[in-house]
């Protein structure tokens, strides 16, 4: 799950005072208009002119008004997303709970990797490439084209032969044989994991490994001694470079005993479910953050895994970049 938030610094310097130079600029145009609607009247005897041209100000200034206002508004409601006591932090909690519930149905009961990244991903990539391309056609057909349609149909082509050929699934057999599985062993650790699918991949965790598809991770359990969540935030930019607002992009980081530190893209309400997944499987692997475990981590991440742990300060929510992560 991923929602929208206000980074302070970034709105007070660029977007509030813009939002409200145009709700300003915005209520002087409707004045103006409603100057002329009464200008007009009053030369020409006619009501016509103020009910026209009343109307068009009327809107210019009603639109002032919200433009203005909405600063306030936007970062009120944004900013209540962080806080536990309002309804909107509430709602997303309980919107992720219910994500969380639909993981859990049967997590075990699952299709093999060659099904889902090879038959499901063909169907799906043929359907939307066979939509897309007749769209194209028709638009053809009455005469107008778009050179931005033609470019994005080929992409889908080639998305679709790599999908038919098995590229994403020789690519992840690959990655199994440099932990010496071969292809039916591989398909065995995954029939006896917990699979979760996220959009048209998915993520699961076995007795010995780790897997996200959609970035063609595999991680033996024997190599991870740490486990936490994270998120990246992303600032998103109107036209002319002003700020609009931020989304916060959630990972897994995984903390191997050669001291690397892989970051795995997962969704919000999938994170915890991931790492219970993977304590319980792996052998003495820790999860939560702080920064005492991050200096450990990165003192001695050979010995990490038997090593006497602080236990104050662990957070076991996604931390952010403010963080050492």
């Amino acid at each position: 799950m991923s929602y929208k938030y206000i980074n302070e610094d970034k709105f007070k310097n660029n977007r509030a005072k813009n939002s409200k130079v145009s709700g300003i600029v915005t209520m002087i145009i409707g004045a103006v208009f409603w100057f002329i609607a009464i200008f007009l009247t009053i030369q020409e005897h006619d009501k016509g002119f103020l009910i026209m041209f009343g109307i068009i100000g009327l809107f210019f200034i009603i639109g002032g008004i919200y433009i203005y206002n909405q600063v306030k508004v936007i970062e009120k409601k944004l900013r209540a997303l962080d806080d536990p006591n309002s309804k909107s932090y509430k709602k997303k909690q309980a919107e992720l709970e219910e994500e969380r519930q639909r993981y859990l149905k049967n997590p075990e009961k699952h299709k093999s990797l060659k099904f889902i990244l090879r038959f499901r991903k063909t169907v799906i990539s043929f359907i939307l490439t066979f939509i897309c391309v007749a769209l194209t056609l028709f638009f053809m057909l009455i005469g107008t084209i778009s050179i931005i349609l033609l470019i994005f149909d080929f992409c889908l082509i080639v998305s679709f032969i790599y999908t038919l050929g098995g590229g994403q699934y020789r690519v992840l057999m690959s990655g199994y044989a440099e932990h010496g599985l071969d292809r039916d062993e591989a398909e065995s650790d995954f029939a006896e994991s917990r699979a979760y699918m996220v959009s048209n991949d998915v993520m699961s965790v076995s007795s010995r490994f780790f897997l996200s598809t959609s970035e063609a991770i595999i991680l033996s359990l024997e190599d991870i001694v740490w486990v936490y969540s994270s998120f990246d935030i992303i600032d998103h930019y109107r036209r002319g470079g002003m700020y609009n607002y931020s989304t916060r992009q959630y990972c897994l980081m995984f903390g191997l005993d050669n001291g690397m530190l892989i970051k795995a893209q997962c969704p919000e309400s999938l994170c915890p479910l991931i790492i219970d997944d993977v304590v319980q499987n792996g052998y003495s692997i820790t999860s939560g953050y702080s920064d005492e475990l991050m200096e450990l981590f990165t003192a001695d991440p050979e010995h990490f895994r038997n090593a006497v742990k602080p236990t104050e300060n662990i957070t076991y929510t996604p931390v952010g970049p403010e963080f050492k992560a």
